[in-house]
């Protein structure tokens, strides 16, 4: 993706090629980033797919979790979701 801000979008990419998408956010204090594809999970702001075929196909969601730890323990303060629809064509 080119850096511009995206809520939810539709991709569409042929097999065997790759791509490299970034969920970006900023917090204080720092959020935890992480893509669910599926029972997936890929932790980190980049979702790196390689090579990809059919089954890569379907919804990813980019989940943005920022979690502060007061007396008793972690407490979420704050989640955001994007939702990618991937769609592979054949070649």
């Amino acid at each position: 993706m080119d850096g511009s801000r995206v809520d939810n979008t539709t991709l569409s990419i042929m097999s065997g090629n790759n791509v490299s998408i970034e969920c970006a956010s900023d917090g204080y204090p720092s959020p935890t980033v992480r893509w669910e594809h599926g029972f997936n999970i890929y932790n980190g702001s980049f979702l790196n797919l390689t090579n990809i075929k059919e089954t890569d196909a379907g919804t990813y969601m980019c989940v943005v979790e920022n979690t502060m730890n007061p007396t008793f323990g972690l407490e979420t303060i704050g989640r955001s979701n994007l939702s990618l629809q991937l769609i592979v064509q054949s070649k």
